[in-house]
């Protein structure tokens, strides 16, 4: 009795383990959840909600976006990183949570052991934006002003550890100012207080409306390439040749997660990353589509997180 008994629990092992690839080629066959690891509103639920809605069109079945905020994108990062890896959940994050914060700090979750990178679905020119009521209409003006008044001025980020937070942190390394950090949850949050003036200096993309309204001043764009409609905001690196940060959101599922489905995942976001429409919902909050494989965005992981880890050690963020 107990080698029948052994025997079937071996040939039950041995069909869950031969399963997911068959089961590949029909998902998925019922609706998939995407953690987005920030609140509504922020530059990672911007991009999120047309992927999810394209996402529904092309493979068939609703693609759910679940909120899990907090900690600066750690919070939904380990609720994905323990969900089970059958295919039925992912997650939208961003390199915050992926490898700017596992850089600083010790986490629940281990960014190269507990998730399978499917690609990352755009990048994101961070902006350098003030408030009208600061007297800068270019970044070296802006560069001065904050000079002559140290520790008088304050950037809004989404959180310690974030993007955001690295950014502004490198830009006062390489321009020699002080301006102090005012962490928020998201950058929703920042936005808010940007535009009450309680913070001077934001940091996102999602700002550009508001700074086609009048409500700031854009400086310069921390991106490879021009904004197409802002053509004589200069980038980053025409003024800062050495600047090294650039920002993108990635898609990526928990580890074990059939390799089958993976693949299936990525084609289909490149496919959504092809069309027109995409670019033109994604570049007014300055983000734009992209093509990627898990290989490529494996890649990347591997050479930002060397970066973070590095400017962590320069910036002294690290907090273990």
């Amino acid at each position: 009795m107990q080698t029948l008994i052994r025997f079937l629990v071996t040939s039950a092992v041995l069909i869950a383990a031969l399963a997911p690839p068959a089961m590949a080629e029909d998902w998925p066959t019922r609706p998939v959840k995407i953690i987005i690891p920030y609140p509504p509103g922020g530059s990672t639920d911007i991009v999120g909600r047309p992927y999810a809605q394209e996402l529904s069109q092309v493979l068939g079945q609703p693609f759910v976006l679940d909120h899990k905020a907090g900690a600066t994108g750690a919070i939904g990062m380990e609720a994905t990183a323990r969900s089970a890896p059958d295919g039925y959940t992912f997650t939208i994050t961003a390199a915050a949570a992926t490898v700017a914060m596992p850089a600083t700090r010790k986490l629940a979750y281990r960014p190269f052991d507990d998730f399978a990178p499917v690609g990352r679905i755009s990048t994101l020119a961070l902006v350098i934006a003030v408030h009208p009521s600061v007297q800068a209409t270019t970044l070296k003006e802006f560069i001065a002003v904050a000079k002559s008044q140290p520790g008088k001025i304050h950037y809004g980020t989404a959180g310690i550890g974030a993007t955001s937070h690295f950014s502004g942190e490198y830009l006062k390394q390489v321009t020699g100012i002080d301006i102090v950090n005012v962490p928020y949850r998201g950058s929703a949050e920042v936005q808010n207080d940007f535009l009450a003036g309680h913070v001077q200096v934001m940091l996102d993309g999602q700002i550009l409306p508001h700074l086609k309204a009048g409500k700031g001043r854009l400086l310069a764009f921390i991106d490879e390439v021009r904004h197409p409609d802002f053509p004589d905001v200069p980038t980053i690196r025409e003024i800062i040749p050495s600047w090294e940060i650039f920002i993108w959101f990635g898609m990526m599922a928990p580890a074990g997660t059939p390799r089958p489905i993976i693949e299936r995942m990525s084609a289909a976001l490149n496919e959504i990353a092809r069309k027109e429409d995409m670019k033109a919902r994604l570049w007014p909050v300055a983000q734009r589509p992209v093509t990627d494989t898990p290989e490529g965005f494996a890649e990347t992981l591997k050479r930002d997180f060397a970066l973070y880890s590095r400017l962590a050690k320069e910036l002294d963020m690290k907090t273990e």
